[in-house]
């Protein structure tokens, strides 16, 4: 009830501050492309840690799963989600209760 959904410019200052911490530059991993990473490890029920767990750590998707973990935090922080949260949300209690889905 009392969290605000992030645009795209709001992920994108998420982002920055991120890449900041981490010393990495937009020219080698572009907004879009670590938008879709998180998008995507959402979609498919993977969490940050479990991201990293997964990830080589001298890979491009080590250095994203970094950065997912970063994004994730930040949301928690300033009470957000993004827009696959709320969808994500619901997919998950239509799978947990059939008396709702029904």
């Amino acid at each position: 009830r009392n969290f605000t959904i992030v645009d795209n410019d709001d992920q994108k200052s998420i982002l920055k501050e991120a890449y900041k911490l981490f010393g990495l530059e937009i020219k080698s991993y572009s907004f879009a492309s670590v938008l879709d990473y998180i998008a995507n490890c959402k979609s498919a029920g993977v969490n940050p840690e479990q991201a990293l767990n997964m990830s080589n750590k001298f890979t491009s998707e080590y250095v994203k799963a970094q950065c997912y973990g970063y994004y994730e935090g930040r949301l928690h922080a300033m009470y957000a989600r993004d827009f696959h949260d709320p969808v994500l949300f619901t997919r998950k209690i239509l799978k947990m209760l059939p008396q709702i889905r029904d």
